[in-house]
């Protein structure tokens, strides 16, 4: 048995767990040579990697099988890819950094940040975006200084035009909420823009991590035979919420 010192994963180890799951995610296993084109690695770099999580009781691996993942396994792969999707958002709505360079910092960032730090991060993406004082416009200032090296206009200015804004987005979000419909009455193929996500929905800020925040542009991908789950793209990503989750999400 390994030691318990042994049993921590290093960064590495979480790479290979993180890029199981996502391989297991199209048909529930995933294979030795996809990880290593993945990870643009040497095949006995996965065997040995393997061979460790499967150890630390991750993944079901024997050679020349199908990897699968234990529970405990995709739980932790799970709040690994939540701590890079957190991260990958704040860089990119709040940061304003492109995806291409999000994504890789995300990469490099995720394992060195805890639970915590993580529900701050979404918690302050989801502030930003609903508080008057800062949203979209608040958000392009700012890329616009970090651009150019100087505010775009005189503070009082922006204040009144904040102010001015807030009235109108006022209006205009009440009219959205009573034109609105919930998530679950979506059909493959429609795409809807997220108005508001209800304060009772399971798990909202995994969801809100992935990028499910008001705001955001969804599109039906897959519903179930029986209506349920219901599979929706944001943001790149595939999300699968149960219907007594999607009632809760109103979109225009």
């Amino acid at each position: 048995m390994l030691k318990a010192s042994k049993m921590e994963l290093t960064a590495s180890l979480e790479n290979y767990l993180e890029a199981i799951a996502g391989l297991c995610g199209n048909d529930g296993h995933a294979h030795s040579n996809q990880i290593a084109d993945h990870l643009e690695v040497k095949r006995s770099s996965v065997t040995v990697a393997l061979r460790n999580l499967a150890e630390r009781g991750l993944i079901h691996y024997k050679k020349y099988e199908p990897i699968t993942l234990t529970d405990r396994g995709r739980d932790i792969a799970w709040n690994i890819q939540r701590r890079h999707d957190a991260l990958s958002l704040f860089l990119q709505d709040v940061l304003g950094v492109n995806e291409q360079k999000a994504e890789r910092a995300a990469c490099e960032m995720e394992h060195a940040i805890g639970e915590d730090i993580t529900e701050r991060l979404v918690s302050f993406v989801e502030f930003v975006r609903a508080c008057p004082r800062a949203g979209e416009d608040w958000l392009k200032g700012f890329e616009y200084a970090c651009r150019t090296g100087k505010t775009s206009e005189e503070c009082t200015n922006c204040i009144k035009a904040c102010i001015d804004n807030f009235a109108n987005t006022e209006n205009m979000e009440t009219s959205m909420v009573e034109t609105s419909t919930t998530l679950d009455t979506l059909k493959v193929g429609d795409k809807a823009t997220v108005v508001k996500i209800g304060p009772d929905l399971k798990d909202r800020r995994r969801y809100a991590g992935m990028g499910l925040i008001k705001g955001s542009d969804v599109e039906v991908v897959r519903v179930a035979p029986l209506g349920d789950p219901i599979v929706v793209k944001v943001k790149g990503y595939e999300l699968s919420l149960r219907k007594e989750e999607a009632v809760h999400i109103l979109v225009s």
